[in-house]
């Protein structure tokens, strides 16, 4: 049987455990979000990719993780009854279902504040770009503007939405 908990208490308990692959003892960190910031300040590699998810981002996978353990469930019955998978962190493109990006930033207001990134390639196609270097999208700070890097609203949002905003 699947224990049952909700939403979250399953991030809390996968928190600790993505806490203990950073081998983050300091319990003053409550988020991942605060464990993204003491990682980004207090090592040498900066590298994007190997920060932990933002808190949004994980809740974000764990539903779907959990969609993926309900099907797993249940695959012994002969017709399961499978959820609606929007309720689960994806959204249906093309007649596909993709994984829901987070609409949250990735970088708290604060720290744009400080941002002042400069790019010496205007179309950020090469890893002349920061951002493109870091394998994320251009922000607003950079100094490229509207380049082919840079996140659009529409990113990750289904056709439906779309036409909703």
């Amino acid at each position: 049987m699947l224990p049952i908990l909700s939403e979250d208490e399953a991030l809390d308990v996968a928190s600790k455990f993505i806490f203990l692959l950073y081998k983050n003892k300091d319990r003053s960190n409550k988020n991942l979000n605060e464990l993204r910031f003491l990682l980004l300040t207090t090592t040498s590699n900066k590298l994007a990719c190997e920060l932990p998810p933002t808190v949004d981002a994980f809740r974000l996978h764990l539903k779907r993780c959990i969609y993926q353990l309900k099907i797993w469930y249940s695959s012994h019955l002969s017709e399961p009854v499978y959820e609606n998978p929007a309720k689960f962190g994806w959204v249906l493109k093309d007649d596909v279902w993709i994984p829901q990006l987070t609409m949250k930033d990735p970088v708290p207001a604060d720290l744009r504040k400080l941002l002042s990134i400069k790019c010496s390639d205007k179309n950020c196609n090469s890893s002349k770009c920061v951002c493109v270097k870091q394998g994320l999208k251009c922000i607003i700070e950079c100094k490229c503007k509207f380049c082919s890097n840079s996140l659009s609203f529409n990113d990750g949002l289904s056709d439906s939405e779309n036409e909703e905003t």
